[in-house]
Order: C-alpha cells, then sequence, then structure tokens
C-alpha cells in the first residue's frame, strides 16, 4: 500500500474531466479506484473486461486528473503501476451543454451494477431497495428535502453534509469486515409534467435524444459497451438535483 491518501470530496466541473464521466465503463473504472489503490489487470479482472479497454479508460482518467500514480513495484521482471483516485467523492456541477452525457454514463453504469448485483446476491422474490415518488412540491420543500437528505446521507455513507462545496465532507463508519452495498439518488423535475407543455412552447426533447460526448482521445474508446459480470460491486454513491448536480464516487 502507498501512502497516498485522497482527499473526501472534490468539485468536478472542467469539459475534460466531465466527458471522463460520460462513458459507463470509465465511470466504474473511476469507482473502484476511489475506494482502493489497482492496478490496470486488477480492475479489469474486476470488470471482467479486456486489459487493453481498461488501460485505455485509466489512461483517460489519468490525463484527466481524476486519478494518479500512486505506485510502481516490480513482480517477475514486469513494473505494476497502481493508481487510485484523487478523491473519495466527486460532486458533479456539469452545465447543459455537458449535462445530458453525463447523466446518460452515470445511469448506465449504475443501471449494469444493479443488474450485476441482483445476479450475483439477491434471492428468489428478493429486490433491490428501490423507492420511487413524483409528487408536485414547490421549490422551497425540493430543497429541504436536499439538505435532509444530504445530512443522512453524510451520516451513513459519508461525504459532503450540505450543497456548499465549501462544506468538510466526513468519512464513512466502515467496518472492514462487512459487505460492500451501494447507494444512489436523484431529484429532478418530471419531463412528463404537463405543465411543463403549458410553459414552453417548444417540444420537450425525449431522454434517449441524448448523445454521449465523443472521446477527445480518438479511437479505443468504448462508448456506451461494458460488461455486466462484475464480481464483488464497489459502491456508487451520489446525489443529483434539479440543477444539474450529482455525485460520483468512493469506489
Amino acid at each position: 500500500m502507498s501512502d497516498f491518501q485522497p482527499v473526501l470530496f472534490q468539485i468536478i466541473n472542467t469539459p475534460e474531466q466531465l466527458k471522463a464521466l460520460a462513458d459507463p465503463l470509465r465511470n466504474r473504472v473511476l469507482s473502484i479506484l476511489c475506494e482502493r489503490e489497482a492496478t490496470n489487470q486488477q480492475v479489469a479482472k474486476a470488470l471482467g473486461e479486456p486489459h487493453a479497454k481498461v488501460l485505455h479508460h485509466v489512461r483517460y482518467l489519468l490525463d484527466a486528473g481524476l486519478i494518479v500514480l500512486v505506485d510502481q513495484r516490480i513482480k517477475g521482471g514486469n513494473v505494476e503501476k497502481y493508481y487510485r483516485g484523487v478523491a473519495r467523492w466527486f460532486g458533479v456541477r456539469a452545465g447543459p451543454d455537458l449535462l445530458p452525457a453525463v447523466t446518460a454514463g452515470e445511469f448506465e453504469a449504475l443501471s449494469q451494477e444493479v443488474a450485476a448485483s441482483a445476479a450475483l446476491f439477491l434471492e428468489p422474490g428478493e429486490r433491490p431497495n428501490w423507492e420511487g415518488r413524483h409528487a408536485r412540491l414547490p421549490r422551497e420543500r425540493i430543497e429541504e428535502f436536499h439538505r435532509r437528505l444530504l445530512a443522512l446521507i453524510a451520516e451513513f455513507w459519508g461525504g459532503p453534509r450540505a450543497a456548499d462545496p465549501d462544506n468538510d465532507a466526513v468519512a464513512p463508519q466502515e467496518d472492514p469486515a462487512a459487505p460492500m452495498w451501494a447507494f444512489a439518488s436523484v431529484i429532478y423535475r418530471d419531463p412528463a409534467d404537463p405543465s411543463l407543455r403549458e410553459e414552453q412552447d417548444a417540444p420537450i426533447p425525449a431522454f434517449a435524444e441524448a448523445k454521449a460526448v465523443p472521446s477527445s482521445r480518438g479511437k479505443g474508446s468504448s462508448e456506451g459497451s461494458r460488461s455486466s459480470s462484475r464480481k464483488p460491486l464497489p459502491r456508487r454513491k451520489g446525489t443529483a438535483e434539479p440543477q444539474g448536480e450529482a455525485g460520483v464516487g468512493d469506489g
């Protein structure tokens, strides 16, 4: 183990870093490296993906400043390079131009992890703890809910205790012998709200029209493709609100 210690929480708001999250596989690579240091081969094995494909994403994340090389070890005449995320969690601040692609990458990665987790761990008749609601609430109630939700998330899962990016993040009280769990949440304005059509003359674009942002590294990108055969799943924790905020990382 290296002596490198990632910060608990860091904001992502540069185009290059935001584009890194538009790819589902890259999301999962970053998730693992936010939780522990690992080599490219170890990450590829955990994800059930070819080494070369994962290496492409590792290099992209390295160039984007989201991971760092923390150690090099000689083993069997080969140099093993260990990488680690620069933070345990990332707070995403994407503008309207990149938010659709980042959101698509985030939720594609999440859906794959939920499906793989269900295949590995759920007994017949069980289902993930999944809750969904639609309600007409004023902005003040949404903001109150978001504040209380962040405080609850920080208490059990760690992370920032408020939406203020300058707020100090807290580490989770983890049990090294316990299994790894995952948590994700999102708050968004319902695009099917009839009142929204009354407010706008233009038609509401369908979610399927959102396009992934092309990788700036050229050939070798695997936008939209990844395996769901992953073994022990690192958790993803985050919160998104209507302004386009989301949380990424920790494993």
